[in-house]
């Protein structure tokens, strides 16, 4: 048995929200898209649990518990809550039991994700017996109810982008309550005979529920959640409502984003503005929507333009973008995010509907500390097994020497072999013998 008390990760805006403001926060989805499915019991939204309750997770295939995270939270009152872990022997079940009482009359939250098994869970239990969903962080006029289809990409090179390597194809249905309605149970039922789905409620924003699926290909993605009628149930206060949500076949999937300046932009000085182009997109109009974010390696978003639905949003023709001076950090790695959405919205007196398909690409911005005078490199030459060479440089310049077997990779994948400090206006390196018979090397100037 061992202990965990985690802080709440940057995978708590996971939790979608309908509005289509925080529609980009499907970034955050793309690394924890579940390929082994889990459940919960007590089941999500559930009420009434006692504080002192274990918690079960039972996955559909053994998992390494090693890499197995979960972690416990409320916003009301806010705090995170340490448990204790049991396995069963197949490793199938996980058994969380709180070591201190949850708090009473609370929305405990919950996130599960191994990432090793591409595993991500959330959901939510309440220790108290009254409905919720009203009120929360939201002050909704009226109710909206929306679904979307999200095919993601990665761009590794100059090159054209591929689906992503885990679970490329996201479903995601949502509703976001009224201030004055309050739920006991949301579903969405899917067309062609697809049955109803749950969906649970964001224990940072009770007035949202949420419900997402994965495809690992086109065809059984397509199959399982396809165009037509999308049917949300909610039950509560103060009267039950249902509302249909039409996904139509008319909307086309957008085109993969291409990342037209890709090389330029894996090495850009973090103090200065950079741009990141784009391809047009594809029958691309003033009437759908571009978004372009940026988060460095723990998740943390540096950089978003307005989502859809927002004042100064990019629309379809756009094709550049300008990241200002400052946003990334000096020497560090990001992952960026370009996305085209095609939606339809539609209001009544009762509740809005919005449905949309959306593709984007992944990709990595390498900023720099400074700019530097560009290093030269003269005499190359052999000395045994060692390979070496002067570099002319700025006095008390620092040089990274970076070496990869593939010259067309980005600079954030070469490895870096080497740092050093010229001293004087040239400095002579000699470099350790590197495995395969043909290697490339790239010397970098500045911090």
């Amino acid at each position: 048995m061992n202990h965990l008390n985690r802080h709440r990760t940057s995978k708590r805006s996971l939790a979608l929200s309908v509005r289509v403001s925080a529609l980009l926060f499907l970034a955050s989805l793309l690394a924890g898209w579940a390929q082994t499915t889990v459940t919960s019991n007590p089941q999500n939204g559930a009420r009434g649990v006692s504080v002192s309750a274990p918690v079960t997770f039972m996955f559909s295939a053994s998992v390494d518990p090693a890499a197995t995270v979960v972690t416990f939270f409320s916003t009301n009152p806010a705090g995170n809550y340490s448990v204790s872990t049991n396995w069963n022997g197949g490793n199938t079940v996980l058994t969380c039991t709180p070591i201190s009482p949850f708090p009473a009359n609370a929305s405990i939250g919950w996130d599960l994700y191994n990432v090793a098994a591409n595993v991500f869970a959330q959901g939510s239990f309440s220790t108290g017996t009254n409905s919720s969903g009203g009120g929360g962080s939201g002050t909704n006029a009226i109710t909206t109810f929306s679904v979307g289809k999200f095919y993601i990409y990665q761009q590794l090179t100059p090159g054209a982008p591929t689906p992503d390597t885990n679970a490329p194809y996201g479903f995601f249905a949502s509703a976001s309550l009224a201030s004055n309605q309050t739920a006991s149970a949301v579903t969405v039922t899917l067309p062609a005979g697809g049955g109803p789905r749950n969906l649970a409620q964001s224990p940072a924003r009770q007035e949202v529920y949420n419900y997402f699926g994965y495809g690992p290909d086109t065809n059984t993605f397509e199959s399982t959640y396809p165009e037509g009628d999308y049917v949300f149930n909610v039950t509560g206060t103060p009267a039950n409502l249902q509302s249909t949500v039409t996904l139509p076949a008319s909307m086309p999937q957008p085109n993969a984003p291409h990342i037209s300046n890709f090389t330029n932009i894996q090495s850009v000085v973090s103090a200065q503005p950079f741009q990141v182009s784009w391809d047009p997109f594809q029958s691309g109009t003033v009437s759908d929507v571009i978004t372009v974010s940026a988060n460095n390696e723990q998740g943390t978003n540096l950089f978003q333009t307005p989502n859809p639905g927002m004042k100064g949003a990019l629309n379809g023709t756009a094709t550049t973008v300008t990241i200002p001076a400052g946003k990334l950090p000096a020497n560090s790695t990001n992952t960026a995010l370009v996305v085209f959405y095609r939606a339809l919205a539609a209001t009544n007196s009762t509740y809005a509907t919005f449905a949309y398909r959306a593709t984007g690409t992944q990709f990595t911005i390498f900023a720099v500390g400074s700019v530097s005078t560009v290093p030269v490199v003269l005499n190359p030459a052999w000395t045994g097994a060692n390979f070496g060479f002067d570099v002319s440089a700025a006095s008390n310049e620092v040089l990274k020497v970076r070496y990869s077997p593939d010259c067309s990779q980005p600079i954030a994948q070469w490895q870096t072999i080497l740092t050093t400090n010229n001293s004087g206006t040239s400095v002579h390196i000699i470099l350790p013998p590197q495995q395969g018979t043909n290697v490339f090397f790239r010397v970098q100037g500045g911090s």
